[in-house]
C-alpha cells in the first residue's frame, strides 16, 4: 500500500495558486494571515506570504499538491508520535529535549570522541587477534557518547561526520553507533536501550576484520565470488560477537540482520518488513546513511541532503517508511557538519538547530561570496538573517560534497 502524506513542508518559493496553507514557520500572530489556514487564490497571496515566511506546511487534501511529487521535506513532524507508537507498540517512549547548547556540548563531545576513537581502534585490533571481552567493556565505552547525545545530539552528529579515508573502517563503526543512538533518541528509547543500540551499531561490521584488506579496498564492482565472500562478514561477525560475555539477543540480532531489507532483497536470509527485528532495521538505516555520506574506495560521498533524498526514495522498498521518516527527523535535511552554499555564494558548515529548523539552521561561515576564505569563521543564524545586504532573499541554495572548495571542516572548525 502506498504511503500517504497529507501535510507537506514546502519552501515558499515553490508555492502555487490552489495550495492550502495549514501551518507557518512562525507563530500565526506574527503575520496577517488567518489562524485556521487559508487557500492561496492569487499570486498576490503567495507574494505576501513570502514576505513573512521561508517555508510553510500545505494540506494536500484541502488543496493542490506540488508538482513532481513529494520530497524529504514532506515528512510531517506532527505525525511523529503516531509513527513512533506504530514502530514500538507497548514501549514507554521518552520525550527528549536538548538540555545543553551546542557551544557547551561541543568540547565535551570532542574529548569523548577522541577517547572513543582510540578505544575502538584498540578493541577492534584485539578482536581481530581473537581476544574476547565482556559486554561491560563495550557498555562503558559507549555510555559517555550516549549521555552526550541525550543532552544534545548536534555535537556528536558533527563529530560523526568527521572521517578520514585511511581510517574508514573504524570511523564508520563509530559513526554508525552514533547515528543509531541519535535515531533511538528520536524514537524515545530509554537510556539503557540507547546504550544497547550503540554497542550493536559499533559491532555491525566486526566480521570484516577477518576479510582480506584488498577485498575491502576494491575500487571496482565486486565479482560474484568476491561479493559472496564480502557477505560472509555477517556470519563471521555473529560468531565473534557471540563470544562477548553477556551479549544480548538484541545486539546479536543487529549484527545478524543489518543487511536485511524491507522488501526481502537483503541477506543473509532474505527477511522482510516486520520480520526484521526493529533494532536491526534502525541499524541498517544508520549503516546505509553513513556509508553513502562517506568517502569510500569505490564511491564518492553524497551530500547529506542528497543522501536523505535517496533514503526517502527507498522508503518501503529498502527501508520501512515510518523509520525513514523518523530518521529524517533525527538527522535533518542538512545535518550538523554539512557544507552548504547560500544564495549569495557564501559557503559555510551547519552547526546547529538542524532538526527543528530544517531549512534555516545556524551556520559557521567559511568562504565569502567570491569563495575567499574568511580570516576568522563567523556564525550566521539563517532564522535571523533572511536577506543579503542588497535586500535579496538569503537561504541555502545547495549542499556540497565533503571536500568542496578544498574545505576540511575537521581542521577549520573542530
Amino acid at each position: 500500500m502506498k504511503h500517504e502524506i497529507k501535510t507537506i513542508e514546502l519552501p515558499c518559493g515553490k508555492l502555487e495558486v490552489g495550495m492550502f496553507v495549514s501551518q507557518l514557520d512562525r507563530p500565526w500572530l506574527d503575520t496577517p494571515f488567518p489562524l485556521q489556514g487559508f487557500l492561496l487564490r492569487t499570486r498576490r497571496d503567495i507574494e505576501l506570504l513570502q514576505q513573512f515566511c521561508d517555508y510553510v506546511y500545505i494540506d494536500t487534501v484541502k488543496g493542490r499538491k506540488p508538482k513532481g511529487g513529494v520530497s524529504p521535506l514532506s515528512v510531517n513532524i506532527k505525525d511523529s508520535l503516531q509513527r513512533r507508537r506504530k514502530l514500538l507498540p507497548g514501549v514507554k517512549l521518552h520525550n527528549y529535549v536538548d538540555v545543553a547548547p551546542l557551544e557547551e556540548e561541543m568540547p565535551v563531545a570532542k574529548a569523548l570522541y577522541k577517547d572513543f576513537s582510540a578505544n575502538v581502534a584498540y578493541l577492534m585490533d584485539e578482536m581481530s587477534r581473537g581476544a574476547s571481552f565482556q559486554l561491560k567493556k563495550f557498555q562503558a565505552l559507549v555510555a559517555p557518547m550516549v549521555e552526550s547525545v541525550i543532552r544534545n545530539p548536534d555535537a556528536c552528529a558533527l563529530m560523526a561526520r568527521m572521517k578520514n579515508q585511511d581510517s574508514y573502517a573504524y570511523k564508520h563503526s563509530m559513526s554508525v553507533s552514533v547515528w543509531c543512538v541519535i535515531m533511538g533518541r528520536q524514537l524515545g528509547l530509554s537510556q539503557k536501550d540507547l546504550e544497547e543500540l550503540a554497542v550493536g551499531g559499533l559491532l555491525l561490521d566486526v566480521g570484516k576484520l577477518q576479510l582480506p584488506a584488498e577485498l575491502l579496498m576494491q575500487a571496482r564492482r565486486l565479482e560474484d565470488h568476491e561479493f559472496e565472500l564480502m557477505k560472509s562478514h555477517v556470519a563471521r561477525g555473529l560468531e565473534t560477537v557471540k563470544n562477548i560475555e553477556g551479549v544480548s539477543r538484541t545486539i546479536l540480532a543487529m549484527v545478524e540482520n543489518h543487511h536485511e531489507r524491507h522488501n526481502g532483497s537483503g541477506y543473509p536470509r532474505g527477511m522482510a518488513a516486520n520480520a526484521i527485528p526493529i533494532y536491526a532495521r534502525i541499524a541498517s538505516l544508520a549503516d546505509c546513511y553513513d556509508a553513502i555520506t562517506s568517502q569510500r574506495p569505490y564511491a564518492h560521498p553524497l551530500p547529506p541532503s542528497e543522501a536523505v533524498r535517496k533514503l526517502y526514495e527507498w522508503r518501503n522498498v529498502e527501508f520501512q517508511a515510518e523509520l525513514v521518516e523518523e530518521f529524517i527527523q533525527a538527522v535533518g535535511i542538512y545535518p550538523a557538519g554539512t557544507l552548504v552554499e547560500l544564495t549569495d555564494g557564501q559557503v559555510g558548515i551547519v552547526i546547529g538547530e538542524y532538526r527543528s529548523r530544517r531549512l534555516r539552521p545556524r551556520l559557521l561561515m567559511l568562504l565569502d561570496g567570491e569563495k575567499n576564505l574568511y580570516d576568522v569563521p563567523r556564525e550566521l543564524d539563517l532564522l535571523d538573517c533572511l536577506e543579503t545586504s542588497a535586500g535579496q532573499p538569503l537561504h541555502i541554495e545547495r549542499s556540497l560534497e565533503p571536500g568542496s572548495y578544498d574545505i576540511d571542516p575537521e581542521t577549520l572548525y573542530i
